[in-house]
């Protein structure tokens, strides 16, 4: 680099000449200091230092003062933004609601007593059905879901409801037909069972799809009482479940009550407790009734009765109309259960391990008709691990009474051990072994393959 670069390296070249007239006077003014009698050596240095932090100082001054400048000159400059059109033809779909689909197939082999069936119940492959599955947000405060079930047998209306969230703070409700919060596992739809089928205690009162009716229900979030977080749920429905309730000839309401408690034992472990109560009445409203068959005897133009050829006065049966609906006497059904939910998974390792226990109790009161009502028991325990990423096994065990009157000493039981192995949130195969046994009934054995999959945004959605 040449001695002119070094001089004036990072100098701008306007300032350049005032440079150059600064060095020649202090070259000046060394000359004239050589003479003895103006200083020493040691002033003309100090002279130097000053005029040079004089220079800086100016040139620190003048940088400021051109950027100064230029910022002002950046900030009047006038702005123009070029104008986008837009249309929003294509953006329609955005207010679609979001689709899923679910399929529910499986295998299945029965072994009862020898034979390879167990009345309706064949050992082959089946379609159990698909599930059409629809989510959309309303607007900010109200969501829609809803499910369709599609099987052989034709389709049925599973869910619909609409829920409008934080009405109050903490406070939700629903609106529609909907899988009540009758313990745990009743909320869920069966292809998202961790088993094949809903447990017995489910199944026996209120029939093989659990309890799903439509009404109204209220979610109230509690603050901090007893627990790290309390809801209550009220449920008020149509008594439209025919087993238990007043099937299609409800009219009054079935009363749904739960208490939930949540607690953090630790960072990886849980412990979720349920108290859940449910009153309704199972007597029928406004039953038509069918004509009464009256003898009638059949006569002439003249009044006298038509006999036949051995003299028998002919008689006739006429149809006389009812007086109008029945309603039977008031007769209530009650059921009272608990639930608890101990799961533990740790923090670093929830996709690889994981542990989950649950267990629920229900107890049921239906008056009848005539003669003595139906005090009823039912209960399971079960067990779920998670072994390794995507793979789970464990077993559920049911203990049930008949839904009977004359039941005290009868009982059904059930075990179900089970293999769960998801290779993607999309696809799931179950494998279990069943075993069904009871006082009054054959042990039934059924090996069970099953194959789940959702195509869409829910995937495997309990709920």
């Amino acid at each position: 680099m040449s001695f002119k670069g070094i001089l004036f390296r990072g100098v701008p070249w306007i300032q350049i000449p005032f440079l150059v007239i600064v060095f020649f006077m202090a070259i000046n003014s060394h000359v004239y200091a050589q003479a003895p009698e103006t200083g020493s050596t040691e002033e003309l240095l100090l002279k130097m230092q000053e005029e040079i932090s004089e220079l800086k100082s100016w040139k620190e001054a003048r940088e400021l003062e051109d950027l100064r400048q230029a910022a002002q000159a950046e900030v009047q400059a006038p702005q123009t933004t070029p104008k986008v059109f837009q249309g929003g033809e294509r953006a329609l779909q955005a207010l679609n609601p979001e689709i899923s689909i679910t399929g529910d197939l499986f295998a299945r082999y029965i072994n009862v007593a020898g034979s390879e069936y167990s009345g309706g119940e064949r050992s082959g492959f089946f379609l159990r059905g698909f599930g059409l599955h629809l989510q959309a947000n309303l607007d900010p405060f109200s969501l829609f879901k809803g499910a369709v079930h599609l099987s052989p047998e034709g389709a049925e209306l599973e869910e619909g409801y609409i829920t409008w969230v934080s009405v109050l703070p903490g406070f939700n409700i629903t609106l529609g037909a909907f899988r009540q919060q009758l313990g745990v596992v009743n909320r869920w739809h069966k292809h998202a069972l961790d088993e094949f089928d809903f447990p017995l205690m489910l199944m026996e009162p209120f029939g093989p799809g659990g309890l799903n009716q439509t009404g109204v229900s209220f979610d109230i979030l509690l603050p901090k009482l007893w627990a790290h977080e309390e809801t209550i749920t009220l449920q008020i429905t149509n008594g439209q479940n025919d087993k238990a309730f007043s099937g299609e000839f409800f009219s009054i309401p079935t009363t749904l009550l739960r208490i939930r408690s949540y607690w953090d034992l630790n960072r990886d472990t849980y412990l979720d407790l349920g108290l859940t109560g449910i009153f309704g009445f199972n007597n029928a409203r406004g039953v038509p009734q069918d004509g009464e068959l009256v003898p009638t005897e059949v006569f002439d133009s003249n009044g006298n009765p038509i006999v036949d050829k051995d003299g028998n006065p002919v008689v006739l049966l006429a149809n006389v109309p009812a007086a109008g609906p029945a309603n039977q006497k008031l007769r209530y059904t009650g059921f009272g259960g608990a639930d608890l939910t101990i799961a533990w998974e740790p923090s670093q390792r929830s996709h690889y391990a994981g542990l989950t226990w649950r267990t629920e109790f229900l107890y049921g009161y239906q008056e009848q008709e005539t003669g003595d009502p139906i005090s009823w028991m039912g209960g399971y325990t079960g067990l779920d691990a998670k072994v390794w990423r995507g793979v789970n096994v464990g077993f559920r065990a049911d203990l049930v009474q008949p839904w009977a009157v004359d039941n005290k000493g009868h009982y059904i039981w059930q075990v179900a051990p089970y293999v769960n192995y998801m290779p993607s949130e999309f696809v799931r195969f179950h494998l279990e072994y069943n075993a069904t046994d009871g006082d009054q009934m054959p042990l039934s054995h059924r090996l069970i393959f099953q194959v789940v999959f959702a195509a869409g945004p829910h995937k495997h959605d309990k709920y």
